[in-house]
């Protein structure tokens, strides 16, 4: 019965969670002096492969716009969009991003969402979104059961 009633109180944990969106300023309205959405950087590892990366208000798919990395070709180019998410241990979480691709043959070889389970100083775990499904107009889903 104990595991029963974790189960049926962690599955409606997921339900109340399916519904409010945890990530700050995820629509990108609110936006700091140099137009990067509050609340998000860009990162790349090493300044010889990072892509360029910019906030772009003409590509929307809700809110006010998209963020947005290109390659300019460069095979090796690798940098990403990074945010904190507040999440309560011991609990599920589904999480989803949408995105779209150009002149990209495979996304499932180009594009990595994932999450990191820590904080500033140390990483628990890593998780990476697992299902991409394609959706109207040129966007992609990815989604994962964390």
């Amino acid at each position: 019965m104990q595991s029963e009633n974790t189960y049926k109180a962690r599955r409606k944990s997921v339900e109340r969670i399916e519904m409010e969106n945890l990530v700050d300023n995820a629509d990108f309205r609110q936006r700091n002096v140099d137009s990067v959405p509050r609340g998000w950087i860009f990162f790349a590892p090493r300044q010889e492969v990072a892509p360029n990366a910019a906030f772009d208000p003409s590509v929307r798919r809700g809110g006010e716009g998209s963020l947005k990395i290109w390659g300019n070709g460069d095979q090796l180019a690798f940098g990403a969009w990074m945010t904190q998410v507040r999440l309560v241990p011991e609990m599920y979480y589904r999480g989803s991003v949408y995105f779209r691709c150009d002149r990209i043959d495979d996304p499932n070889l180009c594009v990595l969402i994932n999450l990191h389970w820590g904080d500033e100083s140390r990483l628990i775990r890593e998780e990476y979104f697992s299902e991409l499904t394609p959706v109207e107009n040129g966007w992609i889903k990815a989604e994962h059961l964390f």
